[in-house]
């Protein structure tokens, strides 16, 4: 009995020691931590414009967007947006690179050009690329209504990311997945 308690410690000290590794990814390119506690169900009733908006005051329309933390977070990737040049390295050990690419690209619809901005994160081990996963875009999907999709990401301390896909239709932004 002592011998697989022991054995059980070891392997559990093992585990521990090869995945506690923190990433340490610039805050410049670790997203809005915002989106790692995101509540869906609140975020739609807090985005939710009322029928009214148009007629309100200035100082209240104002308040109505405060209270959508996605008004806050879309001003933060439109800056980041700006920010990356093509590739940038956002994390470098003797194992694992994490490298955060700009994608600009145009959609064209009946003879209209449409800006795409994409942020890819791929990961090599050592010089051997491994996988790539879309951390943010923004572009308008005009093939069916014409609405702003945008998807956002945050990269936490522990390596886990978190993103958030919504759509801004007019008054309201409705998410899609997170």
């Amino acid at each position: 009995m002592k011998k697989s308690i022991y054995i059980a410690v070891i392997i559990n000290l093992f585990i521990y020691n090869s995945y506690a590794e923190q990433f340490n990814v610039a805050e410049n390119y670790k997203g809005k931590s915002d989106i790692q506690s995101l509540d869906l169900i609140q975020l739609e009733k807090d985005c939710t414009e009322q029928i009214d908006f148009w007629q309100m005051t200035n100082s209240e329309r104002e308040k109505i967007r405060k209270n959508c933390p996605i008004n806050q977070i879309a001003f933060y990737f439109q800056n980041l947006y700006e920010t990356i040049n093509n590739k940038k390295n956002i994390y470098n050990s003797e194992k694992l690179n994490l490298i955060i690419e700009k994608n600009i690209s145009t959609k064209i619809i009946n003879n209209t050009k449409y800006p795409v901005k994409a942020l890819n994160l791929s990961m090599f081990n050592k010089t051997k690329f491994m996988d790539k996963i879309n951390l943010a875009k923004s572009y308008y999907d005009v093939d069916g209504y014409y609405w702003l999709i945008n998807q956002y990401y945050y990269i936490s301390d522990d390596g886990d990311i978190y993103t958030s896909l919504l759509k801004d239709i007019d008054v309201d932004v409705k998410p899609i997945f997170w």
